[in-house]
């Protein structure tokens, strides 16, 4: 064989070759394109605010004192309507009291007791308290008044009894814890009644023994 039928022979292989290949790849299916899908991003949303903490109820916000609700008005008389009456032999006075008041003292507390012939009320202030004979005690003081002056309250099972001494004199106070009626007596006038004349005793006259003579030495 000549050098030119060999290379003509090696070239049909060739040819063979590229269109077997070209055959199979056309009976392929054709791979799918590709199509570049956009991603939705979503849209930054807004932070919820963190809850504010309340106060519980019953309590007093933070840095404020207790002592302020406390120390608010409690007016033991609210209408100060009072009625003259006669008991024992001496006048006293019959008014209305705020029984609830009375079973919801707190130390600190400042009560208002208006009182028959005073312009204006007197102010209390709770400042101890105790239990006695399984009575409940309270000790106040009168914010308007001398030292010396002071306000006691002994509550029972079923009536309160308060006392007030003032340089002028003394009054007591007894409250009906149920109804809430209350009797006001002067004890001044208690006292004038026991003795009308005077509160004091004379001494009688009487003659002293002589004096002994001085030592001698």
């Amino acid at each position: 064989m000549s050098q030119y039928g060999v290379i003509g022979g090696v070239a049909l292989l060739l040819a063979g070759a590229t269109v077997g290949s070209l055959i199979y790849l056309d009976g392929q299916p054709a791979a799918p394109a590709t199509v570049a899908q956009s991603t939705a991003i979503p849209a930054p949303t807004a932070r919820a605010p963190m809850p504010v903490a309340s106060a519980p109820a019953g309590k007093a916000p933070a840095g404020v004192p207790a002592a302020s609700a406390r120390s608010a008005r409690h007016e033991l008389f609210p209408s100060r309507d009072f009625r003259e009456g006669q008991a024992d032999g001496i006048t006293v006075h019959y008014t209305q009291a705020d029984p609830s008041l009375l079973g919801q003292l707190q130390q600190d507390q400042v009560l208002e007791l208006a009182l028959p012939g005073r312009a204006e009320p007197m102010r209390a202030q709770l400042v101890s308290t105790h239990n006695a004979d399984g009575l409940e005690v309270w000790e106040a003081r009168l914010l308007d008044g001398s030292p010396m002056e002071s306000l006691t309250i002994v509550r029972g099972r079923l009536d309160t009894h308060i006392s007030v001494a003032t340089l002028q004199g003394s009054v007591s106070l007894v409250v009906d814890n149920a109804s809430g009626q209350t009797v006001i007596t002067d004890e001044n006038a208690l006292a004038s009644r026991s003795d009308p004349h005077t509160d004091h005793v004379d001494a009688q006259p009487a003659a002293l023994p002589p004096l002994p003579p001085p030592a001698q030495s």
